[in-house]
């Protein structure tokens, strides 16, 4: 159909102080812990997808990215 279309998640996916990551249905541990738990979790599924992302890369032609995994321009410390 060719229509403009966003991806809009119903839980952070990012590592943030005021959530605890999704993933781990848990209850808050504090904004430090949740965004220790939240990191921990995105490298948890980053391994998870290591060995595949090279050969999906290379059947859809597309580059790799450089710098952190989940780097977000314009992002001032602490994140987004």
């Amino acid at each position: 159909m060719s229509l403009p279309s966003i991806g809009v998640h119903l839980q952070p996916l990012a590592p943030t102080g005021e959530f605890a990551p999704p993933m781990l249905r848990t209850g808050s541990w504090g904004a430090v812990g949740n965004r220790i738990a939240g990191h921990a979790v995105n490298l948890a599924v980053e391994r998870v997808f290591a060995a595949t992302v090279p050969e999906v890369r290379g059947t859809t032609g597309t580059a790799s990215r450089q710098g952190p995994p989940h780097a977000v321009v314009g992002a001032g410390p602490g994140g987004p």
